[in-house]
Order: structure tokens, then C-alpha cells, then sequence
């Protein structure tokens, strides 16, 4: 696949982009980019979340926008190019943000391009890692199997699975730092609970309360943080708490 060259005019670093990409993120600075294509090179010019690049109603430019820029990340995903993959993924959650200013309670542009590259990054994980993509198909065939209140079991491997599964990925190289504030058995009860919350309609609520309350341990009510800004960890924060500061930096925090 051909890549475009551009400079962020907003610290002026270069990258590379997939010639169908029309926004993109800087890694480096958090900027978001618009590209404009009309001369002989991609020049990029720096907008915030909230702004509307077009001059077209902007609902429909971000739908249209999120439905091209899924395809090509399938196809990426199809001919296994990472690459080109993570380059779709940055506009797509940046067009997520977009559409839906409420998805994060912290509004700065500290938070916004921290759950950008966390999202992204998690993604590429999920999608081109085969140990990952091996945990997860065998946590959802354990899913398969869920018909009634009496599939006690079938709980405690989906549990099992997810653990596996969080503690792989708690384990990657390149595993976000902010996400091994926990466990693998809380992300992994997690997992499970908000699939669980799923099946309500299928099951019945009564059924599902039942699982939950046979096959689940009890959830932890604290939980480690770790700063995306300098990496320290602040221990034992209640997760009733949306945000906290971190005591080495300052930076907010979200729980």
C-alpha cells in the first residue's frame, strides 16, 4: 500500500498516512489533522474534536467517513497489514469522539489522545495478536453455550477464558500502561458480567442474576491507577471515583 508524507503544523513531525485517510491523529502531539489533498502534497491542518471540517452537514460527513474508514480497516485486517490497520483505527476513534462528545467524562486533550492511543492500541492487539485472537474466539464459543440459569458452569469457563485471556494481554509488550492497574481475574469478572448483561433479553433477568450470583466471586471495590503521564501507580482508589490527580505529576487521572 502507497503512504502520503505530512507535517504536523502543530510540533511540525512527520508521519505517514494511507491515501484514503482524511483526518488523522499526531502521535506525537495529540493534534487532530484535517488532510487536504489538492495540491502535490498532504498538508495538514490542526482542528479540535468538537470542530466541523466540511463544509457539509457534519452527521453526515463523520457517518460516511466511519462507514469507508471500517472497510478499509477490514481490508487491512484481510491482508494483514498492521500498518495501515492502526492508521484507519486513529480516524475511526477519532471519529467516534466526534459523534458522541459524552463517550469521555474527562474533556481535556490530555484524556481525549490518551484513550485515542489506548483504544488503538488495544485494537491492534485484539485483531492482529494470534495468541489474543485465540483466547477470544474460545471465550465467545464458551459464550455459545449459555441457554439457562442452570449453565453454572459454562460461566466459570467463560471466567476461566477471560482470565487467560487479560492475563496474555496484561502480560504484551505492548500492553497501555493505564490499563495494569488491575487484575486479570477483576477484567476478566468484568468480561463476563457485562456479557451476562447481554443475554438478559434471551435469558430473563431472573436467569442471569442467578449466573451472577453463583458462578462470579464478589468484585473488588478498589483498584490500582497508573498515571499515563509519568507511569506512577496510585494504589487502592475507590472505583466510585471518576477521576483522581496524580500525586507525582498532577495530571488528571480517570478511574
Amino acid at each position: 500500500m502507497r503512504f502520503d508524507d505530512i507535517e504536523c503544523p502543530s510540533c511540525s513531525n512527520r508521519r505517514q498516512v494511507a491515501p484514503e485517510v482524511l483526518t488523522v491523529l499526531c502521535r506525537d502531539c495529540g493534534a487532530l489533522l484535517v488532510l487536504d489533498r489538492t495540491g502535490t502534497w498532504a498538508v495538514g491542518t490542526w482542528v479540535k474534536l468538537d470542530e466541523n471540517p466540511e463544509d457539509i452537514p457534519r452527521e453526515r460527513f463523520l457517518a460516511k467517513r466511519q462507514a469507508v474508514v471500517a472497510q478499509s480497516m477490514e481490508q487491512a485486517r484481510r491482508s494483514h497489514e498492521p500498518g495501515a490497520w492502526r492508521m484507519f483505527a486513529y480516524e475511526a476513534k477519532a471519529i467516534d469522539l466526534c459523534m458522541n462528545p459524552d463517550l469521555l467524562s474527562e474533556k481535556t486533550t490530555e484524556a481525549q489522545f490518551a484513550w485515542l492511543e489506548e483504544e488503538v492500541v488495544l485494537g491492534e492487539l485484539m485483531t492482529f495478536d494470534s495468541g489474543l485472537q485465540d483466547a477470544l474466539s474460545g471465550f465467545k464459543q464458551a459464550a455459545r453455550r449459555l441457554k439457562s440459569a442452570n449453565d453454572v458452569d459454562v460461566v466459570k469457563e467463560m471466567l476461566a477464558r477471560a482470565v487467560a485471556l487479560y492475563r496474555t494481554l496484561l502480560g504484551h509488550t505492548n500492553c497501555p500502561p493505564s490499563l495494569k492497574g488491575d487484575s486479570p481475574k477483576e477484567y476478566g469478572r468484568n468480561m463476563v458480567l457485562a456479557t451476562l448483561e447481554s443475554f438478559r433479553r434471551t435469558l430473563g433477568t431472573r436467569a442471569v442474576d442467578t449466573l451472577i450470583r453463583r458462578a462470579l466471586p464478589e468484585g473488588k471495590t478498589t483498584k490500582n491507577v497508573v498515571c499515563p503521564a509519568c507511569g506512577r501507580t496510585t494504589k487502592d482508589v475507590s472505583r466510585d471515583q471518576i477521576r483522581i490527580l496524580c500525586t507525582s505529576c498532577g495530571t488528571p487521572v480517570a478511574v
